[in-house]
């Protein structure tokens, strides 16, 4: 099925070409070329582990310290020094292989970028070695939630469901700290942590915990609620220097030197070499996949209209994705249809005067109905991240003796991967 589902994508031509800004299923980074080379922005394609640079705009002089994605291909924010000598966050506009450009988006900030997050509110919760900050976009200027008199010593930022926490070491004494952001009132409170020389954070949504990697190669979980911790996984790689949330394939990617890991749960997976100096960032952009249904279906036993869902969210690489059907007609069979949009034929010359067809099927499958009305067709999304913004019609047709023409008919769903 994977196989003839990635003939159909491409057959039909809604499979996409691969764009080279930074398309969703794509992790961000922010790296050093090479030993001695400035930090710059790149791209790393988990499925096909396909890595690229981004050129700097010619004369820049700056430092790139942290970046996020925006959910725009081609807009990425940049926590900078500047030639000017002030940290401040930045837009960079993406075009090609290239960062075609900066512009200025928040200042007021002390200190150096240790990382960045927006926010539900479309503010972005802001970190840096000195303090942090919450800016709104358009207004320009970062307020200092905490106005420490000392520098807090923050190494990361993560955001979870409901809080935020920033990642300290004290300077002077090294004692490690995680700092709670309610989301929703902004209060501050810190929490000791017992981790000698952690280097990064983030949220890890299976255990409602925060991870945390040190300079040791070992990763630690701390609880959201308790804040206490516990070893999670020694990895035997150097200093983990960040970690990012892979919101479609469920795990972890992590940054040891100039290679990246994956982390499904305890088991941790190759690194891919990317052949720089050293990753310093890491941001997933996660696929804007959905499934939505659409259309009306026709009734057959006893009235029912059967109807069409999905298991799981269509997009490349979840081999666990499937159409479900319910509401048909118990111990029969049913066609799905698979197809681009078409127009919509009335089946009335058919002898079913209520049903409409919704695809032009270029696939066709045929599933038995369980006793209780139900089926399901397993339709695995290949691993290819161009078929991202590809969609699929679908539309369940049930073989139902009681039905005008001996048909009832779901209504119809189309998935965007």
């Amino acid at each position: 099925m994977r196989q003839v589902l990635a003939a159909l994508l491409s057959a039909a031509g809604l499979a996409t070409a691969l764009s080279a800004q930074l398309p969703p299923g794509h992790v961000l980074t922010l790296h050093r070329p090479g030993a001695g080379s400035t930090t710059t922005l790149g791209r790393f394609e988990p499925l096909g582990a396909g890595f690229q640079s981004f050129a700097l705009p010619a004369g820049w002089s700056g430092i790139l310290h942290r970046a996020v994605p925006t959910g725009s291909p081609d807009r990425v924010l940049v926590g900078a020094a500047t030639a000017a000598g002030s940290t401040e966050i930045l837009l960079a506009a993406l075009g090609g292989d290239a960062v075609t450009g900066f512009t200025s988006r928040v200042t007021g900030l002390q200190g150096r970028v240790v990382g960045m997050a927006p926010l539900p509110s479309a503010d972005l919760l802001i970190a840096t070695t000195h303090s942090i900050y919450v800016a709104n976009l358009g207004a320009g200027v970062a307020a200092d939630l905490l106005s420490p008199t000392q520098p807090l010593g923050c190494r990361d930022l993560a955001v979870g469901r409901t809080s935020a926490v920033v990642l300290a070491a004290a300077p002077a004494t090294a004692a490690a700290v995680l700092f709670e952001i309610n989301l929703a009132t902004r209060q501050v409170t810190p929490h000791a942590l017992g981790i000698r020389d952690p280097t990064a954070v983030v949220f890890s949504p299976g255990a409602a915990s925060w991870m945390v990697g040190d300079s040791a190669g070992v990763l630690y979980l701390v609880d959201a609620l308790r804040f206490t911790q516990a070893i999670w996984l020694s990895t035997g790689l150097p200093a983990i220097t960040a970690l990012a949330w892979n919101s479609d394939q469920q795990e972890h990617v992590l940054a040891s030197g100039g290679a990246l890991s994956r982390l499904s749960g305890r088991v941790l997976y190759p690194a891919a070499a990317l052949g720089v100096a050293g990753v310093h960032d890491l941001g997933y952009e996660a696929y804007t996949s959905s499934f939505r249904a659409f259309g009306n279906g026709c009734p057959g036993t006893g009235g029912q209209t059967p109807r069409i869902g999905a298991v799981g969210r269509p997009f490349p690489g979840n081999s666990a994705f499937g159409l479900s059907l319910d509401a048909a007609a118990p111990s029969t069979q049913a066609l799905l249809l698979l197809g681009g949009g078409g127009p919509q034929i009335g089946l009335g010359p058919i002898g079913a005067p209520s049903c409409t067809l919704y695809t032009v099927p270029s696939l066709t499958t045929l599933g038995q109905v369980a006793p209780v009305g139900r089926a399901f067709s397993p339709l695995p999304i290949p691993a290819v991240a161009a078929l991202a913004g590809a969609s699929i019609v679908a539309q369940w047709f049930v073989i139902d003796a009681a039905a005008p023409g001996g048909l009832a008919a779901s209504d119809a769903g189309r998935a965007t991967l």
